[in-house]
């Protein structure tokens, strides 16, 4: 099993403090350029990559947006690659769920206990009419199993979650 290179490593093998790597690879503006680009060359060549729980306790955010479909439907896997393609390009991870997995009762519950910045979910077209609107803590939008509003959905979240992430700190 191959070791995970921590942030300590990389200060230590660069020659710095763990505080002042972390401002580097975070891009702050308190590193200087030359401590800076070598502290990128050693975490490169280490193959550091940074811990996303640890990101996640530090800035509140995730990187990760939630997509809840109805696995049944034929032609499910146009709306996924989508919705994948529109996550990626906005920096996003993509957890996929089925939509029969949340709970209509206890959904924004659910989808508040979960490490996620936002949610789409995916209506059937038979159902998207009674659609129930959600209270979560976290931006949610509807949409109908078709390839082109999923895109139209995850965009108006993922503009959501960038309007949240410019007003946080992090």
């Amino acid at each position: 099993m191959v070791k995970r290179i921590s942030l300590a490593d990389v200060a230590r093998a660069a020659g710095v403090g763990k505080a002042t790597a972390s401002r580097a690879l975070s891009g702050q503006d308190e590193v200087g350029a030359a401590t800076r680009e070598r502290i990128l060359d050693v975490a490169s060549s280490m193959g550091y990559q940074p811990n996303r729980s640890a990101r996640a306790l530090r800035t509140g955010r995730y990187d990760v947006v939630a997509l809840f479909v109805p696995l049944e439907l034929p032609a499910i896997g146009e709306v996924l690659r989508v919705a994948a393609q529109c996550a990626a390009d906005a920096g996003y991870q993509l957890l996929v769920g089925s939509r029969a997995s949340l709970d209509r009762s206890d959904a924004s519950a659910q989808l508040g206990g979960m490490s996620i910045d936002g949610a789409c979910l995916v209506e059937s077209a038979e159902s998207a009419d009674g659609t129930t609107e959600l209270d979560a803590d976290i931006p949610l939008v509807h949409t109908t199993a078709d390839a082109q509003a999923t895109r139209l959905a995850m965009t108006r979240l993922l503009e959501q979650l960038g309007e949240r992430s410019t007003a946080r700190p992090g």
